[in-house]
């Protein structure tokens, strides 16, 4: 599959929550960076979710699309996540929750410069912060670079700090979908399959 060099492509695995999901697609359409393209795969929500997405069709231009799916039948979290982003057209992806939004209108647009402008970087993680509170998500480790205004963190190190829970957890990010795919990223074991998810 080509994928379109300097799209984002933006994947919702959507159930339920209308109200949710039409914050998280407000969020994608306010982000600065073009051309973007946001996919919803709904899975088979008891509460039909199309409408929602349609009201953002007035948003659509040849530099912003929205794509919606519906899945015939339930197929958990992770299936539907790695059926939207079987989806994807563009180099960078950013998985968003459909509970979640961004409130950085120029993430997508500062991450996709960093990570064009450097070969060497295939992940820009965001910091979160829990609603109605001013808690982050994530503690930033100490011994940290910075260019360009961000923080930077060797792959090795940043894994490492993940692993044992230094860094907590944010799903503000946008990563290089091209290479996540060369490295089946969105595979087992990277990925929590439903058996275990369940235990």
């Amino acid at each position: 599959m080509r994928l379109h060099a300097n799209m984002v492509s933006v994947v919702i695995p959507a159930y339920n929550q209308p109200d949710y999901l039409r914050r998280a697609l407000q969020s994608a359409v306010e982000q600065l960076h073009r051309p973007l393209e946001v996919i919803v795969a709904d899975d088979c929500s008891p509460i039909l979710l199309e409408p929602v997405v349609t009201e953002f069709a007035g948003a659509e231009s040849d530099f912003f699309k929205i794509r919606y799916f519906r899945q015939p039948q339930n197929r958990g979290a992770m299936e539907n996540f790695r059926f939207a982003v079987g989806q994807a057209n563009g180099k960078y992806l950013v998985p968003l929750p459909h509970d979640n939004r961004f409130i950085d209108r120029s993430f997508f647009a500062d991450a996709v410069k960093i990570m064009s402008g450097h070969s060497d970087c295939h992940l820009c993680y965001g910091n979160a912060v829990y609603e109605n509170s001013e808690r982050r998500a994530l503690n930033i480790p100490e011994a940290i670079t910075f260019r360009d205004g961000w923080s930077l963190l060797e792959g090795n190190d940043f894994i490492r700090s993940y692993r044992r829970g230094g860094m907590d957890w944010s799903q503000a990010m946008v990563l290089d979908h091209e290479m996540a795919l060369s490295l089946g990223a969105y595979d087992e074991p990277f990925v929590v399959n439903g058996a275990i998810s369940r235990r």
